[in-house]
């Protein structure tokens, strides 16, 4: 009964959220289309073969791990379960703690309220850009207008309209990256308490972007650029302090090595390989099992794959579509990064801080082509936010779309064909 319950409670929440954060009625309903949209593609998703291996992907695999946490609350009561209670959740179990909630709550399965809740982050997702974006200088226009082409790219559709985390991995990234962009400009403790708070879900959701999240958070504290002299001081002397505290007393290090080696060892495992041989969209590199061996091969490859003359699966192909899209919103970020190099390096600085170390991370790791363009998401949405500011931002236009233009206090006098035009006394 409650999976029925979220898909209008979601809407109505999308529609409330979007309403009070003062959005117009366009975006308003266009938020409520690409949900409603995602909840009718559900219907079909999983009966279309979009990979090489069979129909559906790793929703399946989500929506059985979360029904395994629901046996186990049964039997042991409810709590937050990791891989030290079943050892298939593994390091991933904010998803499947989420979809078992739901189902347990349910009383059983419940595919469309759990892509219900994943649709809503994509629109939250989608919404926490456009205001960014604007609040950063972008044309209000162009926001909008790449704001849509997120919401609809083929990948990022296809991966908020199913039992996939990737929803919820773009929304606590975002808004982890967002809010240090945010707190770069002026320090709000709603900003920080919401930048941590996704900071933490990001540990739960994809536990490696974790290392790539944190150095934009600390740019944003310290308030490079900003008009304080204290805030980049202060941060500076604080802290090297909390992270030698945190080497010292955690185990940070220990369990970041080897979340590495996890990583790299499970794309190059016999997964990648068995696909590879099916005919598959995996990929090898001459690299001597080293992580940074062939680094420019496979830096190409994700960045750029899946390429134009690619053959595959459909999903593939479809992927040749957001693909596309970024080479050009490269391009455009390209023209941003020239022009903000200029005017305000903090900014610069704290996307490059996200995006260049966490495409290195998914080069080191690369084996799979249609993995990195789910992978790469988080890094596509911030290239498309910084290209937002490569357009010149317009005039304030009127009622009948002209362009305003200041009048003068006085007009100018009209001259005669007899006049003589006085020069100005600078001139004489």
């Amino acid at each position: 009964m409650l999976g029925i319950l979220l898909i209008p409670l979601c809407l109505l929440i999308v529609y409330a959220v979007a309403t009070a954060a003062g959005e117009s009625r366009l975006i308003v309903r266009i938020l409520m289309g690409a949900y409603a949209f995602r909840l009718l593609f559900l219907i079909i998703i999983r009966d279309v073969q979009w990979f090489t291996h069979e129909a559906g992907g790793d929703s399946v695999g989500y929506e059985m791990l979360a029904g395994l946490v629901c046996e186990y609350w049964d039997r042991n009561g409810m709590s937050y379960v990791t891989a030290d209670q079943i050892w298939q959740v593994g390091p991933t179990t904010l998803p499947i703690n989420l979809f078992a909630l739901i189902m347990y709550a349910n009383g059983g399965d419940t595919r469309a309220g759990c892509t219900a809740v994943i649709a809503m982050m994509a629109c939250f997702t989608c919404l926490n850009f456009v205001r960014l974006a604007r609040e950063l200088g972008a044309d209000p226009k162009v926001a909008e207008r790449v704001m849509l082409c997120i919401l609809f790219m083929p990948s990022f559709t296809m991966y908020t309209s199913d039992m996939y985390k990737d929803g919820l991995v773009v929304f606590c990234v975002i808004g982890a990256v967002g809010g240090a962009v945010r707190l770069a400009r002026k320090f709000t403790m709603f900003d920080f308490v919401l930048g941590s708070l996704c900071l933490v879900a990001v540990w739960g959701v994809r536990y490696y972007l974790v290392f790539a999240c944190v150095a934009p958070l600390v740019i944003g504290l310290a308030g490079f650029g900003g008009k304080s002299v204290v805030r980049p001081i202060l941060v500076s002397a604080i802290a090297p302090v909390v992270l030698l505290m945190m080497v010292s007393y955690t185990q940070i290090l220990q369990e970041a090595q080897e979340s590495a080696t996890v990583a790299f060892d499970f794309s190059y495992g016999w997964r990648a390989q068995l696909e590879g041989h099916r005919g598959g969209s995996a990929v090898e590199f001459d690299d001597g099992g080293d992580p940074t061996g062939a680094l420019p091969q496979k830096l190409m490859y994700t960045l750029f794959a899946p390429f134009p003359w690619m053959t595959g699966s459909l999903g593939l192909n479809l992927g040749k579509v957001d693909t596309l899209l970024f080479y050009y919103f490269m391009y455009r970020a390209g023209v941003a990064a020239k022009r903000l190099f200029v005017v305000d390096k903090a900014l610069l600085l704290t996307v490059l801080a996200f995006v260049a170390p966490m495409t290195l991370i998914y080069a080191m790791s690369v084996s799979n082509i249609g993995l990195v363009l789910r992978q790469r998401m988080p890094v596509v949405v911030m290239v498309m936010l910084l290209a937002t500011m490569s357009w010149p931002k317009r005039e304030t236009e009127s009622v009948e779309g002209a362009v305003d233009e200041p009048v003068p206090d006085e007009a100018p006098p009209v001259a005669t064909a007899n006049a003589k035009v006085e020069e100005p006394i600078a001139a004489r």
